[in-house]
């Protein structure tokens, strides 16, 4: 049995970013129909569930925006070559 590589001794890249932008299309459309068929009727059990199920995923996204935000340096954010009306998103989004 050889050593186990590490991360440092090889590089991985993304191998097909439409494919897995798709493939997660199809999880979620596949969670909004399990969950919302899930009460056998079109009624406000099954609205109830598609609105619990949409919330959950918006409220998800946005603590792991806020995580990245507050967890990652932004140097280039200073960045004059970058800098093309960033203003406005640096009033909006202090960092």
């Amino acid at each position: 049995m050889r050593r186990r590589l590490v991360s440092r001794d090889f590089q991985t890249d993304h191998h097909n970013v439409p494919l897995t932008v798709v493939g997660g299309a199809f999880i979620i459309m596949g969670w909004y129909g399990f969950n919302g068929g899930s009460s056998l009727a079109a009624n406000s059990i099954g609205s109830l569930a598609v609105l619990n199920t949409h919330l959950s995923m918006w409220y998800v996204g946005l603590a792991l925006y806020l995580l990245w935000r507050a967890t990652t340096t932004h140097d280039d954010d200073n960045n004059d070559d970058n800098n093309n009306n960033n203003d406005a998103w640096r009033a909006a989004w202090p960092a």
